[in-house]
C-alpha cells in the first residue's frame, strides 16, 4: 500500500490525497513522516550518484561532493520541511497532529526530483528542483484541504510554505555541487 500511495503522491498528488487522509483517519500503520520522506530523498541520493559517476573525467573526491551536496539537499529538505512545519503551519486544533505526516507528503515531489539526477546535467538539476517545487505546492494546497481541512490564505500559505522550505536546501547544495564539484 505504500509504495503505490507514495508513487502517487510524488506524481499525482491530487489522487492520492484522499487514500493518505483515509489511511490517517483509520489509524493505519504507516512510517514515521520524517522516515517516508526521508526515505524517498534516498532514492534521489543513489540516483545522483549513479549521475555523478557517469560524468566524464569525474574523480572519486568530485563523485563524494555530489553524493554530500545530494544528502544535503533532498535529506535536508524532508528534515527542514517535516521538523519545521509543525511550528509555523497553523491547523486547525482537530487535525494539527497531522502537520508533520502532512509536510511529509507535501514535499515528496521536491524531494524526489533528485531522482532524474541520472542525467549529469547541472542545469537540469535546477529545472527539476522548479518542477518539483511547483508540484509540492499543488501538493501541499490539495493535502491541506484534504487532510487538515484548510481553505483559503491558511491553504494557499501552508502549502507554499512546504514548498519554500523544501526548495531552499535543493537550490543551494545543486549550486554548491556545480560551482565545486565540476570536473
Amino acid at each position: 500500500m505504500l509504495g503505490p500511495l507514495t508513487a502517487k503522491l510524488v506524481v499525482m498528488p491530487e489522487a492520492a490525497w484522499p487514500r493518505l487522509t483515509a489511511a490517517c483517519d483509520a489509524n493505519e500503520s504507516l512510517p514515521a513522516p520524517l522516515v517516508h520522506a526521508a526515505s524517498v530523498a534516498a532514492v534521489s541520493v543513489i540516483a545522483t550518484l549513479v549521475g555523478a559517476i557517469l560524468i566524464p573525467g569525474i574523480t572519486v573526491g568530485l563523485v563524494i561532493v555530489h553524493v554530500l551536496g545530494a544528502v544535503g539537499a533532498y535529506v535536508g529538505a524532508a528534515v527542514i520541511s517535516v521538523t519545521l512545519a509543525p511550528r509555523f503551519v497553523r491547523a486547525p486544533a482537530t487535525t494539527e497532529h497531522l502537520v508533520g505526516r502532512f509536510a511529509s507528503a507535501a514535499v515528496l515531489p521536491l524531494v524526489a526530483c533528485g531522482a532524474l539526477n541520472v542525467i549529469p546535467i547541472p542545469v537540469l538539476s535546477f529545472v527539476w528542483a522548479l518542477f518539483g517545487a511547483a508540484l509540492s505546492a499543488w501538493s501541499g494546497f490539495v493535502g491541506a484541504s484534504a487532510l487538515l481541512g484548510m481553505e483559503g490564505t491558511r491553504r494557499r500559505d501552508a502549502a507554499a510554505l512546504i514548498a519554500a522550505l523544501g526548495i531552499a536546501p535543493i537550490v543551494v547544495a545543486t549550486l554548491l555541487r556545480v560551482v565545486l564539484a565540476t570536473p
